[in-house]
């Protein structure tokens, strides 16, 4: 089966994608805050467990990217009420980030507003040029 396909671009399809993509933006980054909060709020056993949550995390962020990474420790004693003279603290870690865009991929999706795909089974340009494709199509 023959088919021609044509990449349309239009004004008013690039704005309200642009739109679009803004409300995504902005929903992926709330919820990458609030997976950062969660993140932070976790207690680590040992030193390096942070920096692989915070890979582990950045990697299913597709718009955004964690700095300023910091592992804080402190020693915690376990249980309840005072504790031994004798007895060692646990050491605990937590770590601190915060949230900053990948430029790389939205520029990509901002480039990318506003195009579709427009087939058509036409195949001869002289019957239907690529220019009258699309009011063909509308009508």
């Amino acid at each position: 089966m023959g088919q021609r396909w044509l990449v349309i671009e239009t004004e008013p399809c690039k704005e309200s994608d642009l739109k679009q993509l803004e409300k995504r933006l902005t929903k992926k980054y709330t919820q990458a805050e609030s997976q950062l909060r969660k993140l932070c709020q976790q207690e680590f056993a040992c030193a390096e467990d942070p920096f692989n949550a915070a890979k582990l995390l950045e990697s299913k962020l597709p718009f955004h990217q964690l700095a300023n990474i910091e592992v804080i420790e402190y020693g915690q004693h376990r249980g309840r009420g005072r504790p031994p003279k004798d007895s060692q603290p646990t050491l605990i870690s937590h770590i601190q980030a915060e949230i900053l865009p990948k430029e790389t991929p939205i520029t990509i999706a901002r480039e990318q507003t506003g195009r579709f795909i427009l087939p058509t089974n036409v195949l001869d340009a002289d019957k239907l040029s690529n220019e009258d494709v699309l009011p063909e199509y509308k009508a």
